[in-house]
């Protein structure tokens, strides 16, 4: 009897912890599952907040160019704003302060100093990844440079001498854009219709509309490798009809990186001759660890029937201090046809943040 009455508390004390621990445990579970839902709203509230990223700039800069003294530039401050609305629709936004800008009530427009622009303000429905659909201002699809232009994934402030020159830097309409398979390879591409140049903003000064396509060949067995064409089609607003066609290509094989674009406009107006603008680059850079280094000849004619064109010829260095801040070294020799304009060097110190996660 002794044996068996001290075996009780033990056995009492056996049921017991099972029950306390099972009671426990589910109680963690709970709290984890509770937890896991907070969890969830908060992301989700997140995916659903307005966010704000963007980018800004410093440069120190050193020319030859007559009339232009050493000093620093306060270049851009651009503001990203971006909102998922729903799992299709999607809000972008890009405003830039160039130049530190400051407006003052009663200077005159050009007295004042800087630039404040809406460069992006779009309505996008993503659909699918062959089709989605985009209406607003945004940038002109064109080549390379125009569409991956922020400066801090470009190796150099200055851009080659053509870019924004031929295609127009903004659009305002509406645009469908994806990407196709297409023999083993894919195809990206973006058609746009809208205003057209010096149309930005509030209306249409003529009944003509234009028509742009943009059409990129990625090759899976070249890595990072893309060929491409644009088209765009205008009617300006003096009557003058504009055809400009381009072609672009970007290769990268090990940490050598190439890319090159041409572009050319034929203007035919209303009065008048015909006339031709032109342009290109070539670039060839090497990346190793953190720095960055590269070599590019660009020029630009804008108009074929006069002494127009220009060339330059530029040498950088890139240290990326981390993936979002650059520090830039860039060296350019410009170099002009016309005998009454005097050909110039500019070097560049620039430091580049990126304002995002």
């Amino acid at each position: 009897m002794k044996h068996s009455l001290g075996l009780c508390p033990l056995l009492i004390s056996l049921t017991i912890i099972p029950a306390s621990y099972a009671a426990s445990t589910n109680a963690l579970e709970e709290e984890v599952t509770v937890l896991k839902e907070d969890a969830a709203e908060i992301h989700s509230r997140l995916d659903d907040m307005l966010t704000v990223s963007g980018y800004s700039d410093v440069e120190y800069i050193v020319t030859t160019n007559p009339g232009s003294a050493p000093g620093f530039r306060l270049h851009h401050l651009s503001l990203f704003f971006e909102k998922r609305i729903t799992d299709q629709w999607r809000f972008f936004s890009e405003i830039e302060y160039e130049d530190a800008p400051k407006f003052e009530v009663g200077v005159p427009v050009g007295e004042n100093q800087g630039e404040l622009f809406a460069e992006a303000i779009n309505l996008s429905f993503q659909w699918r990844p062959d089709a989605s659909f985009r209406v607003g201002r945004f940038f002109t699809p064109a080549g390379i440079w125009s569409v991956d232009h922020y400066p801090p994934f470009v190796p150099t402030q200055e851009l080659p001498l053509h870019i924004g020159e031929i295609f127009p830097k903004i659009f305002d309409g509406a645009m469908a854009y994806g990407t196709l398979p297409v023999a083993g390879s894919f195809l990206k591409y973006d058609v746009y219709w809208g205003n057209g140049e010096g149309n930005a903003g509030k209306e249409d000064l003529n009944s003509h509309k234009a028509a742009g396509l943009n059409a990129g060949l990625l090759l899976p067995f070249l890595k990072h490798t893309e060929v491409g064409l644009t088209y765009y089609g205008d009617t300006l607003n003096d009557d003058t009809k504009k055809t400009a066609t381009g072609a672009h290509m970007k290769v990268k094989m090990g940490g050598f990186g190439f890319q090159s674009e041409y572009a050319q406009a034929d203007y035919k107006p209303k009065t008048g001759s015909n006339y031709k603008s032109n342009g290109y680059y070539a670039q060839l850079m090497y990346d190793i660890n953190s720095w960055t280094a590269g070599v590019r000849r660009s020029a630009f004619d804008s108009d074929s029937t006069g002494n127009n064109a220009q060339t330059a010829n530029s040498v950088f260095v890139n240290y990326h201090v981390t993936p979002a801040i650059v520090l830039k070294l860039e060296y350019h020799q410009f170099n002009f046809d016309d005998v009454a304009k005097a050909d110039y060097t500019s070097t560049l110190f620039s430091a580049v943040a990126y304002l995002g996660n």
